[in-house]
């Protein structure tokens, strides 16, 4: 039975949980708790354990250890783990696979969707780092949600919520603090106003707080401490996790006593619940302060609130209760495990406009044997001012130098093994040179003769006709190796077409790219389609994603082998122009939403089988191309005087970009082999004798911009090209 996976990745914890049949419950991650330390450990072979072993390796080889890799996404400046640089992506890229990898085992079979919580306040630069740590960790298809709006999820699971009802979350983690107001939109949750949040600020600070009150108490012994001893190193480490089990004590007792075995020094320090207190109330009131804020922007007054929902282990502190009561005057509520409700939310969490609309879930409680683990304590990294803030002295510009020279290292290594981790930048506005590279297949029709496919470049080279045009072929699609292509060779005007037919209307071919072993794809597949449109390649090259029209109108879309073997039909009714995601997980394809021509949308479907996901929401969106990388899909739509533009779709962002503005149709958009550009059909589009005449391919920079488009070569009179594909030169 199928499941969706929701996934945690909190600063200090990892938690995940399942939902299957509207029923979510957690994962079992770690051996004493449901979820475990974000933590890794490198060891000399290369491999990373995870977690509770992290931990416990880790203890003595804290040099081996990352930690707080959250809070470092999107920092250029490599995190060195075990002498060796790594990005914060590869290493959250590392716990989000082995993530995947525990439930895929625990539950006997892999998740239908991954849906993966990040903080509210996080804009398009972090998410971007995000989607390729997603990546890096082989889960190209997994989706996105706010940690408020999986908090949310969770809570319309314990108390049922009427449309409009608005709810504040106040989610104070291990790491970080969110803030966030929230309305019941018809089951979905939109956020209100603008989210707020602190990166760092949450339990590791009040388990800072604990451990230098504590060194403050045994005076001057701890300022003699040799900090290169290891055996000082271990028990400073022994240290903080005894202030960290003090500290999350006092949530239920009024005082804690903290044995100090360092160096020499041998000392009892008692720890109140009122002393902890005055140490934590500056940063909770600083929390306060913000959800005042985050509630004026959203226009919203604390008596319109519902309840404040507490999220996170550090918001179990007596004094948070305390402290919001007097501020707000309304009602809390927080779970037993306050831990467990963003990956419970996650996972049942389902993307607004999908077919199934977030269902109030059941959620059933966790068996963990005990949810109060104490995390071990972090060695904080020494942080240098920016260059251009006051105090950055020569020592912080020494600290620069290493970390540009450690970069430099860290590209090198990273380049050769994790290329992944890295945007492909767009060429500049007017790099010519790097344009002329350009090689593509192209159908040409010269004149009124039938289309050909032609290998074109725009160097000037002698375009290479790849078919004999004894017929019109047309519609090529490229494998990833860039090897073998497909195209459709028609053979009667569709008109003439019925699934009666005995002559068929076209057949689907396959070609190597120089021109060699030329073969239809299907042996007797002809009499069951009449007609063959442009098909695509799966990421492995061993399966095609295959069109066939019927004199009816109707599409059907079915997955095919290279060998010419029908597998399964994955849709069929108003659709067209599938293409693989990154992962082949999904077949993305537009979708007409009525009878009404033109009416169409981009749309996703898993491979596997399942529901029709909507991506985009425009009136006339088509010829959908996933891109390399899987971050995008670069699609037609019609605007509304009447011409068609390339957009692109940011999968993870779920937001729409326009590419090309001209007034001449632009459209059947293909990516070039590394992503950094896209060539697509343009031109009026007129119709003589029932063909397209008066189109070119033209290539334009993913950056976009009229400006920066080009035809693939000089346009000629009398030559139509179209329906370009990427090859190799």
């Amino acid at each position: 039975m199928s499941y969706r996976l929701g996934i945690d990745i909190g600063t200090t914890y990892t938690a995940a949980a399942v939902c299957r049949d509207g029923v979510s419950t957690m994962v079992g991650l770690g051996n004493r708790s449901m979820q475990v330390p974000s933590v890794l450990y490198l060891r000399p072979n290369g491999h990373f354990d995870v977690g509770e072993p992290a931990e416990a390796r880790g203890a003595a080889e804290p040099n081996r250890v990352a930690r707080e890799f959250k809070r470092r996404i999107g920092d250029p400046v490599p995190i060195l783990v075990g002498g060796a640089p790594f990005s914060a992506e590869a290493l959250t890229a590392k716990l989000l696979r082995w993530v995947v990898e525990v439930a895929t085992e625990r539950q006997g079979e892999p998740p239908e969707s991954i849906t993966v919580a990040h903080p509210a306040n996080w804009g398009g630069f972090k998410l971007d780092f995000l989607h390729q740590a997603f990546l890096l960790a082989d889960l190209a298809d997994a989706r996105t949600c706010t940690e408020p709006e999986a908090a949310a999820i969770t809570y319309s699971g314990r108390r049922r919520m009427g449309a409009g009802q608005r709810i504040a979350i106040y989610d104070l983690g291990g790491g970080t603090f969110d803030a966030a107001a929230l309305c019941n939109d018809a089951g979905h949750f939109q956020l209100l106003g603008s989210p707020e949040g602190i990166e760092h600020l949450g339990g590791l600070d009040f388990d800072e707080a604990v451990f230098q009150h504590v060194l403050r108490s045994i005076g001057a012994e701890a300022r003699e401490l040799d900090c290169d001893d290891p055996g000082i190193v271990w028990e400073l480490t022994r240290l903080r996790r005894d202030c960290v089990v003090a500290k999350e004590s006092l949530s239920v007792d009024t005082e804690a006593t903290l044995p100090v075995v360092i160096g020499s020094a041998r000392s009892t320090v008692r720890l109140t619940r009122a002393e902890f207190e005055d140490l934590a109330r500056p940063t909770i009131e600083q929390t306060v302060g913000m959800m005042r804020r985050v509630l004026h922007s959203a226009d919203v007054q604390p008596q319109d609130v519902s309840a404040f929902v507490l999220v996170g282990g550090s918001s179990r502190i007596p004094l948070v209760s305390e402290v919001l009561v007097e501020a707000f005057r309304r009602p809390l509520a927080m779970d037993t495990h306050p831990k467990h409700d963003i990956a419970l939310g996650a996972a049942s969490f389902t993307e607004p406009g999908s077919a199934t609309r977030t269902a109030r879930p059941s959620f059933v409680p966790p068996s963990a044997p005990n949810d109060h683990t104490a995390v071990l304590p972090r060695i904080r990294s020494e942080e240098k001012p920016p260059p251009n803030m006051p105090g950055a002295d020569k020592r912080g510009s020494i600290a620069r130098t290493r970390r540009r020279m450690l970069l430099a290292g860290a590209a090198a290594v990273l380049v050769a093994g994790c290329s992944a981790a890295f945007v492909l930048w767009p060429m500049g506005h007017n790099d010519r040179a790097s344009l002329a590279n350009n090689v593509m297949l192209v159908p040409r029709r010269v004149g009124t003769g039938p289309s050909r496919i032609w290998s074109v470049s725009n160097d000037r080279a002698e375009p290479k006709p790849l078919t004999d045009g004894t017929h019109d072929d047309l519609l090529p699609a490229m494998s990833h190796d860039r090897k073998i292509f497909a195209y459709v060779r028609q053979l009667a005007p569709l008109a003439s077409c019925s699934p009666q037919t005995v002559s068929p209307c076209s057949t689907l071919r396959v070609m190597n790219t120089d021109g060699s072993n030329d073969r239809a794809l299907f042996a007797t597949q002809q009499r069951s389609c009449p007609d063959y449109l442009r098909p695509s390649f799966s990421p492995d090259d061993k399966e095609l994603a295959v069109q066939c029209r019927f004199g009816s109108g109707d599409v059907s879309i079915f997955l095919a082998t290279l060998e010419g073997k029908p597998t399964r039909q994955l849709v069929r009714g108003h659709v067209g122009a599938p293409t693989f995601s990154h992962y082949g997980r999904f077949v993305a394809f537009w979708q007409g939403r009525n009878s009404r021509l033109g009416d169409t949308r981009i749309v996703k479907i898993p491979t596997a089988g399942g529901s029709i996901i909507p991506l985009t929401d425009g009136v006339s969106d088509s010829a959908p191309a996933w891109s390399p990388d899987g971050k995008f899909i670069a699609f037609s739509r019609k605007n509304p005087i009447s011409n068609l533009d390339v957009w692109i779709y940011n999968v993870l962002t779920r937001a729409s970009r326009q590419l090309t503005s001209d007034a001449a149709d632009e459209q059947n958009p293909s990516w070039s082999p590394d992503g950094s550009q896209i060539a697509y059909e343009k031109g009026a589009g007129v119709y003589e004798l029932g063909r397209v005449v008066n189109t070119h391919v033209w290539t334009i920079n993913v950056s976009g911009g009229d400006e920066n488009a080009h035809p693939l070569a000089t346009p000629q009179s009398g030559v139509t090209e179209g329906t370009p594909v990427w090859t190799a030169r």
